[in-house]
């Protein structure tokens, strides 16, 4: 990995996406001195910085000069490296849990949570606040739609489904930066809207910069048109889509009435329901959800627009 400047520390690159981070747990899987000999310099800086010049290591290690980067990824996926800037804080729970997986195949359990993390969530007009509620810009410490959306998206490590009948620009701005760093650090984006194939439309005019950001950063995006009298009259054959959904990674799920405009998170009276991993209800919901979603995909009910995925059949 270059870095251009000495003084900005590097972030995890795209690189091949997340095949190389899968083909390198892979092999430390299968070799148990390897495995030693890569959690040894780990578990020495728990709880202390981690950025990519503590990790030229792994280049003698892995005999590759891009290993010391293809760890950086693999941790930040992991959720050992938490956030989005470099140096990070490196944990003790998500590493040690994926050790244990790569040592045995045996996931930790994870501890109980004291509180539901199934949570109802809103968007407000400026002219209604209600306390432990609000829209962007509501009362500090309340929980908006935009929030759960940005929260859910910020933590993705897989994969991304998003389900809106309507997009435009000014609302896809709100959580581009989330978007874009998502494929950064190699999640998939799948994207489900009507019109998206009409390049003359509103909904395709709004998901273009995220196209763009795309193509430059190699990310991975998949954007799926439904409906709509692009695709033909017949509800059977092309049913309207109405869902509005955010799903991360089967593991978690924000469902709604928002779409993914400027007033459906910002000033539209909205309702949703943020159902978190950690509680049978919310994984199940979310691996649910992404089945559904999946079988829609591959069903020839919504057409694809266009795709940067290399391995488009898996998505």
């Amino acid at each position: 990995m270059r870095r251009e400047d000495a003084s900005e520390e590097p972030r995890p690159a795209r690189g091949d996406g997340t095949g190389a981070v899968d083909r390198l747990l892979e092999a430390l899987a299968a070799d148990e001195a390897l495995l030693a000999r890569f959690a040894a310099p780990l578990w020495a800086r728990v709880g202390r910085t981690v950025d990519f010049g503590n990790l030229q290591w792994a280049q003698n290690l892995l005999d590759d000069e891009r290993a010391p980067d293809l760890v950086l990824r693999t941790l930040v996926r992991e959720g050992a490296l938490p956030g989005e800037e470099m140096p990070a804080v490196l944990e003790a729970g998500p590493l040690s849990r994926l050790l244990l997986r790569l040592a045995t195949g045996e996931e930790a359990a994870t501890p109980a949570r004291e509180e539901a993390s199934s949570q109802v969530v809103w968007t407000l007009p400026a002219a209604l606040r209600v306390g432990g509620t609000g829209g962007r810009g509501a009362t500090p410490g309340a929980t908006s739609y935009f929030e759960a959306a940005v929260s859910l998206i910020a933590g993705a490590r897989d994969r991304v489904v998003l389900l809106s009948p309507y997009v435009e620009a000014r609302g896809m701005g709100l959580l581009f930066e989330r978007l874009a760093d998502a494929m950064v650090r190699g999640a998939k984006l799948v994207l489900v809207t009507h019109e998206a194939s009409d390049l003359g439309s509103v909904n395709s005019h709004a998901i273009e910069e995220l196209r763009r950001a795309a193509e430059r950063v190699g990310g991975d995006l998949a954007v799926f048109s439904a409906g709509g009298a692009g695709l033909g009259g017949d509800r059977a054959t092309h049913p309207l889509l109405h869902a509005k959904m955010v799903i991360v990674d089967e593991r978690m799920v924000l469902l709604g009435s928002a779409n993914l405009t400027r007033y459906g998170l910002g000033t539209n009276l909205e309702a949703g329901t943020n159902l978190e991993a950690g509680t049978v209800l919310g994984r199940e919901a979310a691996a649910t959800s992404a089945a559904v979603v999946d079988a829609l995909l591959e069903s020839g009910l919504v057409e694809r627009a266009f795709s940067t995925i290399r391995d488009a059949p898996s998505l």
